[in-house]
């Protein structure tokens, strides 16, 4: 069922291929980890030396902050009510909690970029 409802959802947004884009999004609960604040959605490694912005990204909206590295991990977490992540400075309020950005500086390439 979430299948064609991600679909149909996909569908109604105009999306080219909605059987293909309406299933990006894995349906999974999001487990509570003990010691840690938030959820943890995901992270990456960034390089901004060798970043160059895509022209067909150029009209989306886009959200900027600050941070010191060239080099560093960026990690997403999701803050609610009833598992708040107090430290988190780059925030942005949605209807399910407040994604949190944080950037951790890297000397590593074990991560996968961008």
């Amino acid at each position: 069922m979430w299948d064609e409802t991600r679909v149909r959802v996909a569908a109604a947004m105009g999306i080219p291929n909605p059987e293909r884009h309406g299933n990006y999004v894995i349906n999974t609960p999001l487990p509570k980890i003990d010691n840690l604040e938030g959820y943890y959605l995901g992270g990456r490694l960034i390089d901004l030396s060798s970043f160059t912005p895509r022209t067909r990204y150029s009209n989306n909206i886009n959200y900027t902050f600050n941070c010191d590295f060239v080099k560093f991990m960026l990690q997403i977490y999701l803050s609610t009510t009833n598992n708040s992540r107090n430290d988190s400075v780059n925030r942005i309020a949605t209807s399910l909690g407040e994604l949190c950005f944080e950037f951790k500086e890297s000397q590593h390439d074990d991560y996968e970029k961008i």
